[in-house]
C-alpha cells in the first residue's frame, strides 16, 4: 500500500495587500447612504452604490464589472477614489463632530507596511515569518532551508510534496536547484491560479482578522505593532479552517474543468 503524501503550500503575503480590497473588510456591509454626494464621480448615484456595495461584499472589480457592465477602470476609479478620500471610514455626523473620534472609523490600509512569509498544509498553518519588502530568491531560499522545510520534514514525518506558485522567486535557478539537488518532491502548478491556492484564502481570512483588530482597538501605530497583530491574527486561523479550504479542492478542480480553465471566483 503506498504511502500517503501531505502537501505543503508556501507563499508570502505582502502588507500592501491591505489596499483596494480594505473596502470589503468590515464585519457588516458599510451604509453607503452616509456618502457625501460632493466627492462621488458625476454618474448615477444608483450605480455608485451598487459598485461600492458588491466590492464591500467581497466581489473582485472583474465579477463587479461583470455584473453592471462598467468596466474594470471605471470600477477601480470610483472604489479607488472612495478608498483615497477615506469618506467610506467615517460615519455621518455634524460638521462639528467630523474630527470627533467617536465617529471614525480606522482603516487597515493606512498603517506600516510588513512582508510576511507563511506555510499550511491539510493539518493546520505553519510558521509566520517577517520578510523583507525586498524579498528575493537568495532570501527565499535562506528561509526554504533555515526555517520552512525543516519543520515541515519534522511535522510530515518526511512524507510530503512541496507547493509554491510561478512567483519569479521560486522559479529562480538558485532556487530550482536547491529544490532538485535536495530532492523536494514538488507539486507542478499551473500559471494564474490563485482560485486553485487554499493559501490565498487563508492570506484573506489573516488581513480581515487584522481589519477587525484594527477597527475594534485604533490604528496600527508601528512596524512592531503590526508584527505583533498580525503574529495574533495568523495563531486565530484554526486547522478546521483550513481543513475545510483544503476539501474544497476537488470542487474547485470540477469548476475549472466545466468553465474551460476560466476563473472560479475562490
Amino acid at each position: 500500500e503506498a504511502p500517503e503524501y501531505t502537501i505543503y503550500t508556501s507563499e508570502s503575503f505582502s502588507g500592501n495587500e491591505f489596499d483596494l480590497l480594505s473596502l470589503s473588510s468590515s464585519d457588516t456591509e458599510p451604509d453607503f447612504s452616509t456618502v457625501s454626494r460632493d466627492n462621488i464621480p458625476k454618474t448615477s448615484e444608483r450605480d455608485r452604490l451598487l459598485i461600492l456595495k458588491l466590492i464591500s461584499v467581497g466581489k473582485s472589480v472583474a465579477e463587479v464589472s461583470r455584473l453592471t457592465n462598467f468596466s474594470r477602470n471605471t470600477i477601480y476609479k470610483w472604489a479607488k477614489r472612495f478608498e483615497d478620500t477615506g469618506l467610506l471610514n467615517r460615519i455621518k455626523g455634524s460638521v462639528r463632530s467630523r474630527y470627533d473620534p467617536s465617529y471614525i472609523i480606522h482603516d487597515a490600509s493606512r498603517g506600516p507596511t510588513v512582508n510576511f512569509h507563511g506555510w499550511i498544509s491539510i493539518n493546520g498553518r505553519g510558521d509566520l515569518n517577517v520578510v523583507s519588502s525586498h524579498f528575493n530568491s537568495s532570501q527565499y531560499l535562506q528561509l526554504l532551508d533555515e526555517k520552512v522545510l525543516p519543520a515541515i520534514r519534522q511535522q510530515s514525518g518526511g512524507r510530503y510534496i512541496f507547493m509554491h506558485d510561478n512567483a519569479s522567486i521560486h522559479k529562480a535557478n538558485i532556487v530550482r536547484s536547491y529544490l532538485e539537488k535536495n530532492g523536494i518532491p514538488l507539486l507542478s502548478w499551473p500559471a494564474l491560479s490563485p482560485d486553485l491556492n487554499p493559501i490565498e484564502n487563508v492570506w484573506a481570512i489573516f488581513a480581515q482578522k487584522i481589519r477587525k483588530h484594527v477597527r475594534r482597538n485604533g490604528p496600527i501605530r508601528d512596524r512592531s505593532h503590526m508584527i505583533e497583530i498580525a503574529n495574533e491574527s495568523w495563531s486565530q486561523i484554526s486547522s478546521g479552517m483550513i481543513k475545510k479550504l483544503y476539501s474544497s479542492l476537488p470542487k474547485r478542480m470540477e469548476m475549472v474543468h466545466t468553465r474551460e480553465g476560466g476563473p472560479i471566483g475562490y
